[in-house]
């Protein structure tokens, strides 16, 4: 059995990744367990605590910033239980110092990619607000390494405001007033960008409100089902970059086997990215089958896992 610790397992691209990395043990008889730790620090070292109190195989933290539960993950690691962590960074980040294996999808790539959507599409002019989020680990690979050097690089023209969260628990109550608040300072604001995607609702509901239809763009990352379906349907959402949950999923599995087994992890999984606009949203269908079957970026990963695993 597999012990599963997600940052907050209530959205999209988690219950994803949740459920292919189940779908992807099962194939080899590995049982998942999972503990919500809600988004809260407390939470996530209580639900460490739990695993370890129940050793099993491995334990496989989901998003968290591992110095937020390095006394837990000390703890997994001093009774004999593997930990793997999806670091929340990118995928060349130095491993943490106490985990057994590492995965990541390239966030630092995907928030570049994202800018420079934004930097081709406003003409290399644009008035950007980036809504980041303070407890998580991801705050260098994305925001600095990211959104700020990419249009420092690129953009000598665009103006870019970061503004904050206070954290991931945050985001259905603090993204509105956020967004609000920035553009009544700078009414000048002419896209806003959601690095997460469970940031976009709260965000369309403030442009919403403000009547900023057609004047202000979304931009964001992840490409879950309800997002992309708002990019479709010229919903504020103008550009989704994905980075494939349904294959992380998988090469988290293929990372847990490795260790079960005996063998030695890899130092890099890979993972599909790709970027979507009003001229591909057309080719993807908008449905709950595709979005966890990785379709949207060829599937054919789960194939050649099986058999890699025999």
């Amino acid at each position: 059995t597999v012990w599963y610790i997600p940052l907050v397992a209530t959205v999209a691209p988690i219950q994803a990744i949740a459920t292919n990395l189940k779908r992807a043990l099962a194939t080899e008889g590995v049982k998942m367990q999972e503990c919500d730790g809600k988004g809260s620090v407390v939470g996530w070292n209580g639900c460490i605590q739990q695993a370890v109190a129940q050793k099993p195989g491995a334990i496989v933290l989901e998003s968290i910033n591992p110095a937020l539960v390095s006394a837990s993950i000390a703890s997994a690691k001093a009774a004999g239980i593997p930990v793997l962590i999806d670091t929340a960074t990118d995928s060349t980040t130095s491993w943490y110092p106490n985990a057994t294996a590492q995965v990541s999808y390239d966030y630092t790539l995907g928030s570049q990619l994202v800018a420079d959507w934004i930097i081709a599409d406003s003409k290399g002019k644009a008035n950007v607000l980036v809504i980041d989020t303070n407890d998580l680990s991801l705050k260098t690979a994305v925001t600095k390494n990211g959104y700020q050097a990419e249009f420092a690089k690129h953009c000598s023209g665009c103006t870019v405001t970061v503004d904050s969260v206070t954290s991931s628990a945050d985001w259905g109550t603090m993204v509105t007033p956020l967004v609000t608040s920035a553009l009544t300072k700078n009414p000048a604001i002419n896209y806003v960008v959601a690095e997460y995607d469970p940031e976009v609702p709260g965000t369309i509901t403030a442009l919403a409100q403000l009547g900023k239809q057609g004047s202000v763009k979304v931009a964001a990352f992840n490409a879950s089902l309800e997002q992309m379906q708002d990019l479709a349907q010229k919903n504020y959402v103008s550009v989704e970059v994905g980075s494939d949950q349904n294959s992380l999923g998988w090469a988290e599995a293929d990372q847990v086997l490795r260790v079960l087994a005996g063998k030695p992890p890899v130092q890099r999984e890979a993972t599909g990215t790709r970027v979507f606009t009003s001229s591909n949203i057309g080719s993807v269908s908008l449905n709950t089958g595709k979005f966890y079957s990785g379709a949207w970026y060829g599937n054919s990963f789960e194939a050649a896992y099986k058999k890699l695993w025999g």
